[in-house]
């Protein structure tokens, strides 16, 4: 059997306590929009931080996913052997006495990298398939309306005065894996997330009562969603000075609760998905049946290891 949703977290959180001094996540470095190789859909949430981890663990190269019939159906099967990783998707019922949606519980399947497949060119991986439009990130940041103001010392949002405070770009450095410029844009769009969670807009729990708990998960959701945002505009997303002291934080508010992880997965792409006002939920998979020689191993993401260069 494969990993289960809560032995999944559960393993993120382990890898998480072994961390060494260069404090890497999966959502670090440079890391492409894992999208479905038959419909182009991207896959989100806490899907994409599963995929990040199996992709960094294994080396593969390819942003393109799918189920081992989607890859056959493309004349593209997947090597004999090969290791899938199990993402999942909950399933919501309606409670016949009040109406409301209810969380059942989650459906998992396994889906194969593109560098695990036969008869593929990731250099032209699909003719005809959907292009994606990518975002201009200046045009991005302007379009949301956030009061930003620059020369300040450091980075922050502000949600008492709601605006959004940043040193002039020349003040950044740049890391093993990314420029100057990418890590201004990265600190930016995280504060651009903290944005998102004002009580004029989303409401997080963190701006309606700032705790050290609530205020260790807005970081986390600004973390996750700010990866996702750099995915989406191709950059590299470096980590924040101060990611050493949060990532104690998280770990004392995942001890017990491994399950707010994806809580904060989920606000993150909500976040997300705000600013780009483009929804990206993922398509339901049509064929998730595997090969009879298929064993799922569970994997074991390195989430700190150095992207390799």
């Amino acid at each position: 059997m494969g990993l289960t949703i809560d032995e999944t977290l559960n393993e993120i959180l382990e890898q998480m306590k072994s961390g060494d001094a260069d404090w890497q996540m999966p959502w670090h470095g440079s890391n492409p929009t894992p999208i479905n190789v038959k419909h182009g859909g991207h896959y989100s949430g806490f899907n994409r931080v599963i995929l990040w981890s199996a992709a960094k663990a294994n080396g593969f190269k390819s942003r393109y996913w799918g189920t081992f019939n989607q890859w056959r159906a493309r004349q593209q099967p997947v090597s004999k052997g090969s290791h899938g990783t199990r993402v999942f998707r909950p399933e919501i019922s309606k409670n016949r006495t009040t109406g409301a949606q209810e969380l059942e519980g989650f459906r998992h399947f396994a889906l194969f990298n593109g560098d695990q497949v036969l008869h593929r060119n990731e250099d032209h991986p699909d003719l005809f398939a959907k292009v994606e439009i990518s975002h201009d990130v200046e045009k991005f940041i302007a379009a949301s309306r956030a009061d930003i103001r620059f020369g300040c010392d450091y980075a922050f949002y502000s949600p008492q005065h709601d605006h959004i405070g940043m040193p002039h770009i020349a003040r950044f450095t740049g890391s093993s894996f990314s420029t100057p410029t990418q890590a201004f844009y990265a600190t930016l769009l995280h504060e651009l997330i903290h944005w998102t969670g004002h009580p004029a807009r989303q409401s997080r729990p963190a701006f309606l009562n700032r705790t050290a708990e609530t205020y260790a998960f807005e970081e986390l959701v600004a973390e996750l969603g700010a990866a996702f945002l750099c995915a989406e505009f191709d950059l590299a997303n470096t980590p924040r000075k101060d990611h050493a002291q949060y990532l104690n934080s998280w770990l004392r508010l995942l001890g017990d609760r491994p399950r707010q992880l994806l809580e904060a997965s989920r606000l993150a792409q909500k976040a997300m998905e705000s600013l780009l006002k483009t929804p990206q939920a993922e398509h339901e998979e049509d064929d998730t049946s595997e090969p009879d020689w298929f064993q799922p191993v569970p994997w074991q993401p390195d989430l700190l290891a150095p992207k390799n260069l």
